[in-house]
């Protein structure tokens, strides 16, 4: 069963139409991923202009998202919600992490040369001699996007369980609040002022209260990152489908291909040798090497005698009739 599948893949290699149908797959993937990596770069900040206990929430790109620790948990979605007091914040963001971008976005400008030069040799038949060169090196772009994958896979779960687990990463706090200059104390389990809109500097114990439940996560998502990590994988059994479909295709060089790469048809077989009524000759007698001989002496002596067409008749001879 393997060995018909890999026959017919064979064919379909060959076949130009087909090539270039697996190089658009290939282009379309492509800018999908570009798009969706742009997209992605973007931070979303529903309480930009929130003060949140002596905090700024309008710096959250710059305090929060850039943040060296932050950076290897992201990126993350989540709906933000103070707990204690009941704030609906609305959803937070941040994108990916910038080593993520810039290896994705660098190995999409290289795929997207070698697919635009594979399209253009498949177009016009010319540079046929690059052709080698750009499938090997599409070879190598495929082991890298493996190990894109992997990266995007990695920080997609670490930005999502540090969602989940409140972005409490050392037992102090949501860090996303004290990156942000929200004023909690840490030293105890975490608590927040009672009163958010005033917050002594003095004797300040009195106005506190101790609240257990400090989360301020009301919901985690995983997309839109995850359709980044869906088009990794759709992006790399492309990859390896134009990979193989290149080091198979011949350019029509095949001496049972066309141009196009589509299988020629057989040259008809030579018509069957016909009698003087234009009608297939059949013989009606089997002959011996002795009547071979009566018949060419009788031709001599009789021309309207039907003529021995030794390339049609069934000669059977022995080896006594041969002496």
């Amino acid at each position: 069963m393997s060995s018909k599948i890999e026959i017919q893949f064979n064919k379909l290699s060959k076949n130009r139409t087909a090539m270039f149908g697996a190089l658009l797959l290939f282009f379309t993937s492509l800018m999908i991923g570009i798009v969706m990596s742009v997209q992605q770069a973007k931070v979303r900040n529903d309480a930009y202009e929130a003060e949140l206990m002596g905090g700024f929430l309008s710096a959250w790109r710059t305090n929060v998202c850039r943040n060296v620790l932050v950076q290897y948990l992201s990126p993350f979605w989540f709906k933000m919600k103070i707990h204690a007091y009941g704030w609906d914040l609305g959803e937070m963001s941040c994108p990916w992490r910038e080593r993520n971008t810039i290896l994705r976005l660098s190995f999409f400008t290289l795929m997207f040369v070698v697919c635009v030069a594979q399209i253009v040799i498949v177009a016009t038949r010319k540079g046929t001699h690059f052709w080698k060169l750009l499938y090997w090196f599409l070879y190598v772009l495929f082991l890298l996007h493996c190990v894109m994958f992997l990266l995007d896979a990695d920080g997609l779960y670490n930005g999502y369980n540090a969602c989940n687990n409140n972005f409490d990463v050392a037992g102090f706090g949501p860090i996303v609040l004290t990156l942000s200059g929200s004023r909690f104390t840490t030293t105890l389990p975490p608590y927040f002022y009672s009163n958010p809109f005033f917050i002594p500097y003095q004797n300040y114990d009195s106005d506190t209260l101790i609240i257990e439940d400090w989360a301020i996560v009301d919901g985690c998502y995983l997309t839109p990152f995850i359709y980044t990590v869906y088009n990794d994988i759709a992006l790399m059994f492309v990859l390896y489908l134009v990979y193989r479909m290149a080091y198979i295709y011949d350019h029509g060089k095949s001496s049972a291909a066309d141009a196009d790469g589509v299988a020629m048809p057989l040259p008809p077989p030579p018509p069957p040798l016909t009698a003087e009524g234009g009608t297939p000759y059949q013989p009606t007698k089997k002959y011996s090497l002795a009547d071979y001989d009566e018949n060419r002496k009788s031709q001599h002596a009789s021309p309207a005698y039907p003529k021995f067409d030794m390339r049609n008749d069934i000669m059977l001879g022995s080896s006594s009739a041969l002496h």
